[in-house]
């Protein structure tokens, strides 16, 4: 399984109608071959009071899951991606240096404890969790190196 996180700058500008229009276009991403899941979400930058915000910028995680390595390579190369990219994504990102960050992993699907996560029992539940995980994780890396 493979895990393909994007976080992305959107403009502050953004309409609800070009907000939804943006979320219903990449969840059409699951019609490419391969792909397991989609889930787009706002990120909370404000998740408890006094909650530190690591986001830098960041105003929405993309989490794709896909099946295997190949799947990958073909979403990549794909044209529909492309498509959606360009005509959906791309027009939605601030106009900043850095709009856009993406990692890729593979792993296992996570394996929750059902007694913690019993509310957790969706791929969105899961890819949002494992999206946190990685800005978490992230976070920390950033922070070890300055």
């Amino acid at each position: 399984m493979i895990f393909h996180l994007v976080l992305m700058k959107l403009k502050v500008t953004s309409s609800e109608a070009e907000l939804e229009n943006f979320y219903a276009g990449v969840k059409t991403l699951t019609a490419v071959p391969g792909v397991l899941s989609v889930s787009i979400e706002p990120i909370d930058n404000n998740v408890y009071v006094g909650y530190d915000d690591r986001t830098k910028g960041y105003t929405h995680a993309l989490m794709v899951i896909l099946k295997d390595k190949k799947a990958l390579e073909f979403y990549d190369k794909n044209s529909y991606h492309a498509t959606i990219k360009s005509t959906i994504i791309k027009p939605m990102l601030a106009a900043v240096s850095d709009p856009v960050m993406a990692v890729d992993w593979e792993g296992d699907a996570p394996k929750l404890k059902s007694c913690c996560f019993s509310g957790l029992t969706s791929f969105k539940s899961l890819s949002i969790l494992t999206a946190a995980a990685v800005v978490i994780v992230g976070a920390v890396v950033m922070r070890s190196r300055l």
